[in-house]
């Protein structure tokens, strides 16, 4: 760990983990193994950061935030309060996650994205089969 970390109580940083200079990481919090969070980074209470993930320098994160494995970020995002990201997300730079949102699994954001709050995308929707929709099965 580098220098200007400040890591709240309760929270446990799991091995092999790297955080650069300047990272605050809130109360009750779960940073897991063969993780990274970049300089200049503010992560808020509760945080559940999955196994083998990425957050990139310059990144703020709310608080109560649930982000799945292998997720990856690049620079200056901003994640809301109470937001699930699935496992296999990625953030472009500067993306913008509002309050209560939702990204399934494999969801990928391009640079500037902003999602509003409460709002929920699916990486695919396998609900409807859109080339069948309305003809009978023989």
């Amino acid at each position: 760990m580098d220098e200007g970390i400040v890591i709240g109580n309760n929270t446990r940083i799991e091995r092999n983990t790297e955080l650069l200079d300047n990272v605050k990481i809130g109360a009750n919090g779960c940073i897991e193994r063969n993780s990274f969070v970049g300089q200049d980074c503010v992560i808020g209470e509760g945080i559940g950061l999955s196994a083998e993930s990425h957050i990139g320098n310059d990144n703020h994160v709310g608080d109560n935030v649930k982000i799945g494995a292998r997720f990856s970020s690049d620079v200056s995002c901003v994640v809301g309060d109470n937001v699930v990201i699935g496992t296999n997300c990625v953030l472009g730079k500067c993306c913008k996650i509002g309050n209560g949102s939702i990204l399934e699994d494999g969801v990928r954001l391009k640079d500037y994205t902003e999602v509003a709050a409460s709002t929920r995308i699916f990486a695919k929707d396998y609900s409807v089969d859109k080339g069948k929709e309305g003809e009978k099965s023989e």
